[in-house]
């Protein structure tokens, strides 16, 4: 793999994680200018989905060489759309809410309502930077060190002061939801941020769209059944949804 096809790797990954960025935003988790992702965004749309895998149709194969990666990035981009307003609506007011880092649960942050007198606990500088302009809501920011790639900020001492807050509501992200092996994430420096903030809310809300259910990443943090409720899309499989049914679980698919 040439230079280019390893900086084309790393933006679909950007993209996986956090949806489709800004130019600028993307130019600079690559360390590139915005025209070069501009361009790379238009090359990787008559590619075939580089994360397939090796057994898949090759390019030889007309349905997987035209397969348009950003037309698949705005679908999902629109699911979480929908799961984040639809989980803003079950904020209410005098709440003590929690927010997990994770792009899902960015969907959220336009529809929080103001002036309900609202408690946030977060620590992701993104999250920040949205919540400071909203009047009426009170801020708990957790920091430490800075990740860029997924605005993350952690520290032993950021993790002790979460482990000493409470909340009624924690709106949870997760990068794999599995039967057996549990909810993971895909960078290990989260699972202590997010055992400590499991252990601080009495009701878990898990945001994820349907491509994260049978998936697994590398980084576990919690088992399923830990979450109260569930916000997803109307592509979640019939299996899916009535396992989460026996688990007691809510579901809600918006």
């Amino acid at each position: 793999m040439n230079k280019k096809e390893r900086r084309q790797a790393e933006l679909v990954k950007i993209i996986e994680t956090h949806g489709m960025l800004s130019m600028k935003d993307m130019a600079s988790l690559l360390q590139v200018s915005p025209m070069t992702v501009y361009r790379d965004l238009n090359e990787l749309k008559y590619k075939p989905d580089m994360t397939a895998s090796p057994d898949s149709p090759g390019e030889d194969d007309e349905t997987n060489s035209s397969y348009n990666l950003i037309q698949a990035i705005q679908e999902s981009n629109e699911q979480k759309e929908r799961i984040g307003k639809f989980a803003a609506s079950l904020i209410h007011e005098n709440d003590i809410i929690i927010l997990d880092t994770g792009s899902t649960v960015d969907r959220m942050l336009p529809y929080i309502p103001e002036n309900k007198n609202i408690s946030i606990v977060c620590f992701n500088a993104n999250v920040l930077a949205e919540l400071r302009h909203k009047q009426g809501i009170h801020i708990f920011f957790a920091g430490g060190i800075y990740h860029p790639e997924t605005e993350l900020c952690e520290s032993p001492e950021g993790i002790m002061f979460l482990k000493r807050l409470r909340a009624n509501k924690l709106f949870l992200s997760a990068a794999g939801v599995h039967e057996q092996l549990g909810i993971t994430c895909a960078k290990e420096y989260e699972t202590a941020t997010k055992k400590a903030i499991i252990e601080s809310a009495s009701t878990r809300i898990l945001l994820a769209d349907s491509g994260k259910f049978g998936r697994v990443c590398s980084s576990y943090f919690c088992d399923l059944d830990i979450v109260h409720r569930v916000v997803t899309d109307n592509k979640i499989s019939d299996p899916w949804k009535q396992l989460l049914e026996e688990d007691g679980i809510q579901l809600d698919i918006v």
